[in-house]
C-alpha cells in the first residue's frame, strides 16, 4: 500500500482558477504510537544491514517494498524521514569529509593573569566575531596566516580553514596573534567595535598600557595645540584658541586646518593605530596541540571511569591527555545509534496499513 494513496484530499484554487483542484493532504498526522504500536506483541527490533535501503527492507519483511514507510512511522528516530535512516559506509565516509575535511582545529587553553587585584583569563577567544571570515591568526614564527571559522568555547577550539603554508600548524610550543584582512574605515570599526573591548576585557594589562598611551597624547599633543585641557566639565574645555598655522613638533606634523573637533578625532584614532600597531601584536595565542583534519580532533573526554569531563577540567589536569573521543568516532557512534529500528510483524503489518489509513482519514 503506498503511503500517500491512503491519504484523504481536499479541493483548493490555485491561482486563479475558477475550479477547485483535488489534492492530497499530506499534511494530515496521527500518533498512532499510543495504539496499535504501544502493543509490544505487534513490533520486533531489526538491526539495519550495512547499505540497507528502506525499500529493501520492506521487501525483505514483507515481501512487499511498499510498506516501508511504517518504519517512519512507528519509530521517532526517523521522523524526520530519511535523515533519520544510516547512512552505509562508503555515505558516512563522504557526509564525514564533506562536513570536516575543510577545516584544521588547534586548542587554546586559558590562562589564568592576575591584574588589579582580578584573576582574567587570556588565550580566550570568546566575544570576538568570526562571521565574515575576516579574522586571521597568524603565526609567530612562521607568518604563515589562516582564516578563523569559529570558536568552540566548551571545547577550547579554533577551527580554521585557508592555511597559506605547511608550517603553520604545529604539536609543539607554538603562539600565534590574531588579525583581519578588512582595511580602511571597515578596518578601524573592527578594532574599535569587537578589539578594544576584548582586549580590554581578557588583556586588562595591556589594554591600561594602551590606555595611558592614549593619555600621553591627549595630555601632551592637545593642551599644546589648545591650551590647558579641563576635564571637569561633561565637555573638554580648552583655555584659549588655536593658532593658524603649521605646527611641527617632532614626529608631529599637524596642518593649518587642525580645529578643536579633529584634535578631539586626533585623539581618538591615535588609540586605535595604537592597538593595531603595537599592542594587537602583543597579545599571543599559545598552544601545544592541532589537528590538520578536524574530525580527529577531541569530540568529548572522559576519565578512567568512561565519565563525560569537560576539556577544561581534563586539560587543567592532563594538557597533552589522549583520553577523548574524536569527531569520527562520535559520528560513527550517531549512525550505529540507528540502525537499531522497530519493525512491524509479518502477520500486523497489513491491519497496522489499513489503520493508519482509518486513523489518517477521520
Amino acid at each position: 500500500m503506498r503511503f500517500f494513496s491512503q491519504f484523504p484530499k481536499v479541493n483548493y484554487k490555485i491561482g486563479n482558477d475558477a475550479t477547485d483542484t483535488s489534492l492530497v493532504d499530506i499534511y494530515r498526522h496521527v500518533d498512532v504510537n499510543k495504539t496499535l504500536i504501544d502493543d509490544l506483541t505487534s513490533y520486533i527490533y531489526y538491526n539495519i544491514e550495512d547499505g540497507e535501503r528502506p525499500d529493501a527492507l520492506s521487501f525483505k519483511l514483507y515481501d512487499s517494498p511498499e510498506y516501508h514507510w511504517t518504519f517512519f512511522i512507528i519509530n521517532e528516530g526517523l521522523k524526520n524521514g530519511l535523515d533519520g535512516w544510516p547512512r552505509s559506509y562508503n555515505e558516512q565516509q563522504d557526509y564525514i569529509e564533506k562536513k570536516y575535511d575543510h577545516c584544521s582545529v588547534l586548542e587554546f587553553f586559558p590562562v589564568q593573569t592576575l591584574a588589579n587585584d582580578n584573576i582574567t583569563y587570556e588565550n580566550y577567544f570568546d566575544d570576538i566575531i568570526f562571521d565574515d571570515k575576516n579574522v586571521i591568526l597568524k603565526n609567530d614564527d612562521s607568518k604563515e596566516t589562516a582564516t578563523i571559522v569559529k570558536y568552540d568555547s566548551g571545547r577550547l577550539q579554533v577551527w580554521i580553514n585557508d592555511i597559506s603554508g605547511p608550517s603553520f600548524l604545529s604539536n609543539t610550543a607554538s603562539s600565534y596573534t590574531i588579525d583581519s584582512t578588512l582595511s580602511g574605515k571597515a578596518r578601524d570599526d573592527w578594532l574599535t567595535n569587537q578589539m578594544l573591548p576584548f582586549v580590554e576585557k581578557y588583556h586588562p594589562i595591556i589594554y591600561n598600557t594602551l590606555i595611558t598611551d592614549e593619555q600621553i597624547v591627549t595630555d601632551n599633543i592637545l593642551p599644546y595645540i589648545r591650551g590647558s585641557r579641563d576635564d571637569s566639565s561633561e565637555e573638554p574645555v580648552y583655555s584659549n584658541d588655536f593658532v593658524s598655522g603649521e605646527i611641527n613638533d617632532g614626529d608631529w606634523l599637524l596642518p593649518t586646518d587642525f580645529d578643536a573637533s579633529s584634535a578631539e578625532a586626533f585623539a581618538n584614532d591615535t588609540a586605535i593605530s595604537l592597538l593595531d600597531t603595537i599592542y594587537l601584536p602583543q597579545i599571543k595565542f599559545t598552544t601545544t596541540r592541532s589537528w590538520l583534519k578536524s574530525y580527529n580532533a577531541p569530540y568529548e573526554y572522559y576519565d578512567s571511569n568512561n565519565e563525560y569531563v569537560t576539556a577544561y577540567d581534563m586539560l587543567t589536569n592532563a594538557p597533552d591527555t589522549n583520553d577523548y573521543n574524536t569527531y569520527y568516532q562520535a559520528e560513527e557512534a550517531s549512525n550505529e545509534s540507528k540502525t537499531r529500528i522497530r519493525v512491524l510483524r509479518d502477520s500486523d503489518v497489513e491491519a497496522f496499513a489499513e489503520y493508519y489509513k482509518e486513523l489518517i482519514n477521520e
